[in-house]
């Protein structure tokens, strides 16, 4: 069996997590499972160099957790991460008391991070000017004790969602695959910036849970496809029936009175939500 590892920038575990084939683990773990590749003597020069290369990567990690994927295939085990770090972030919020959505955690390269430079300019009687920053996104520390793992070990739905991550797209159960799909679609909006997407995310999000299985795979496409198209249609469509609640309200928050350029306008249509 193959195993990737990804770091996990500033998070700490007591002891390894489990998800199905995905393991959250220290970094102490992942320093004694790679020693026996490490410590064998190099038969090749190439050989030599990529024990080299990995002992100065493990030497960049640090302290950092990592996540283990055991797949036989590189792109699969890198879906595998990203679901499996959804499934976290998103089950992790109970521990957190204070400022949820800031405490964000991820793999490199997942949460868009940055200082935003600016410049003030106070147009008084005697101009004043002066520099601040903004950060932007980024991840914060967080350790997960023996506490919250127990906590994480006993919910019945992490361990439905390990299981399922444990199995092929095609062969896992119906809500399976609309749970971990709805997951990724809110997860991408817990980790946008924009508050626009955020709302827009967690009501497609809440589409995909609750849609109805007996649609099969077209069905169910089509219809959200076309609560989409009401929810970023900026140009007020008209529709034949009204769609669900709790669409027509986060509807009214994302849409701006601006016509966007090919919108079809507020000519009336057939398009039922």
């Amino acid at each position: 069996m193959t195993t990737y590892y990804y770091r996990l920038p500033g998070l700490r575990f007591d002891r390894p997590l489990i998800f199905g084939v995905a393991r959250f683990i220290p970094a102490e773990s992942l320093a004694e499972e790679l020693n026996p590749a490490l410590s064998r003597a190099p038969t090749t020069a190439s050989m030599r160099a990529g024990q080299e290369k990995v002992t100065e990567i493990l030497a960049h990690w640090g302290d950092d957790a990592a996540l283990a994927v055991s797949l036989h295939d590189g792109e699969l085990a890198n879906r595998a991460a990203t679901e499996a770090v959804g499934v976290l972030r998103f089950f992790m919020r109970d521990q957190i008391r204070v400022n949820v959505d800031v405490h964000l955690i991820g793999l490199v390269g997942e949460i868009r991070q940055g200082i935003r430079d600016f410049i003030v300019l106070w147009d008084r009687d005697k101009p004043l000017t002066a520099t601040g920053w903004r950060r932007v996104g980024g991840t914060v520390n967080f350790t997960f004790s023996n506490e919250v793992i127990a906590a994480l070990e006993g919910d019945s739905a992490v361990a439905f969602l390990g299981k399922q991550l444990s199995l092929p797209l095609e062969r896992r159960s119906a809500n399976g695959s609309r749970s971990l799909t709805a997951l990724s679609m809110y997860d991408t909006g817990l980790r946008a910036v924009e508050p626009t997407l955020r709302v827009l995310c967690s009501a497609i999000a809440v589409v995909v849970l609750f849609s109805d299985p007996d649609d099969g795979d077209r069905g169910r496409t089509t219809l959200i496809a076309r609560r989409v198209a009401y929810l970023t249609c900026q140009g007020g469509l008209w529709r034949v029936r009204r769609s669900l609640p709790l669409l027509e309200t986060w509807g009214a928050i994302v849409k701006s009175p601006v016509q966007r350029p090919g919108c079809v306008g507020r000519q009336r249509t057939g398009v039922a939500m």
